[in-house]
């Protein structure tokens, strides 16, 4: 009789605890599953797109549980007993359709971020510096490196401190930008070819080289390609300036010199390609001739090129140009002492209107 009433005691035991641990899991379970389902709705909510598979799944748990317990609690053994189990099976899916659009939408944003740089690189390199590193080539190897002849071209606003304009710093980079547009004519990224090729860029002018490390594709040597070249940065030069009402105030000044240049990659450091040489140096000299010797015309555009470009220009350009004997003046050019002569022109805007009118 005792070991009756124990065995009953025991059994009204385990029975109350298996009904305490249901009503527990009657709460606890869906309250989880309720919980993950509105943290997924907030996640939702913030535009990220895996969400919506994670709240189908959660819900759909949810719901499968929410039946299964309802099943157990009223001790029917149905088809809602199986809740559980659709609901775990329906979740996984889900999941599997969240994990997949998590792994695209990286991809995505991979995508993006790669077209974002090589965008950004498109600031700083060429189409075809674009392509072949694109293609796995070096940065190294997309630009000719080594010595050729060129002409380099120095592009200088004269006297742009004194430009008085609001914006003036405005129509400065207008303009500089005007005459890259016309040395990028003619790019091709397969021969490598366009009439000029960049090589510094000034608050209030530019050097560039024509022949190297572009070829210019043009029949014409490359001392005539320069000063066809330089008349047409005059030109452009002088339509900005006419936008602006300012066709009797602000004039340019171009030096051109001929030799030899080099293209290279610094071995240390930021790998950036450069060009530099004599004809660098000489262009620069050349432009400044006109402070020391061409003052006084300070109501036009002014040319100077050295005797090596002017003896390989055509019979019609040569005209264009008058002789000045340096070395009667007691003058020499700094970087470029052998010279006696140079050759120079004016441009003045009246004749640059009547050019184009016709």
């Amino acid at each position: 009789m005792v070991f009756t009433m124990i065995a009953v005691d025991v059994g009204l035991g385990s029975l109350t605890m298996i009904f305490q641990k249901v009503d527990y899991m009657f709460i606890s379970a869906p309250a989880s599953l309720l919980v993950c389902t509105l943290l997924s709705i907030r996640c939702a909510w913030d535009r990220y797109s895996p969400a919506i598979y994670l709240i189908l799944g959660w819900s759909i748990f949810f719901l499968g549980v929410l039946a299964s317990l309802i099943s157990l609690k009223s001790g029917e053994f149905n088809i809602l007993s199986y809740g559980m189990v659709f609901g775990f099976a329906l979740e996984i899916c889900f999941f599997s359709f969240a994990l997949g659009e998590k792994v695209r939408l990286a991809e995505r944003q991979a995508i993006e971020a790669n077209v974002h740089a090589f965008e950004q690189l498109k600031k700083v390199f060429y189409p075809h510096q674009i392509q072949q590193i694109k293609a796995g080539r070096e940065l190294e190897t997309t630009m000719p490196t080594g010595k050729a002849k060129a002409c380099v071209l120095c592009f200088d606003i004269i006297e742009s401190s004194n430009i008085a304009i609001p914006y003036r710093d405005r129509f400065l980079e207008a303009g500089i930008k005007r005459c890259v547009k016309i040395m990028d004519q003619g790019y091709d990224a397969s021969q490598l070819t366009a009439r000029a090729y960049r090589i510094k860029e000034m608050g209030d002018g530019f050097l560039c080289s024509v022949g190297f490390p572009f070829e210019t594709g043009e029949e014409l040597g490359i001392p005539s390609s320069a000063v066809t070249l330089a008349e047409d940065f005059i030109r452009e030069f002088q339509a900005h300036v006419d936008e602006h009402d300012l066709s009797d105030q602000v004039f340019c000044s171009i030096g051109i010199a001929f030799g030899v240049i080099e293209g290279r990659y610094p071995v240390t450091g930021a790998v950036e390609y450069d060009v530099y040489g004599p004809a660098v140096i000489s262009a620069n000299r050349y432009e400044r001739v006109r402070k020391d010797l061409f003052s006084a015309k300070n109501d036009c555009h002014i040319l100077t090129i050295q005797d090596k470009v002017y003896d390989e220009l055509s019979d019609e350009q040569q005209k264009e140009f008058e002789c000045l004997n340096v070395e009667t003046l007691n003058y020499s050019i700094h970087g470029d002492r052998r010279a006696k002569l140079l050759y120079w022109l004016e441009r003045r805007p009246s004749g640059l209107k009547r050019n184009q009118a016709s």
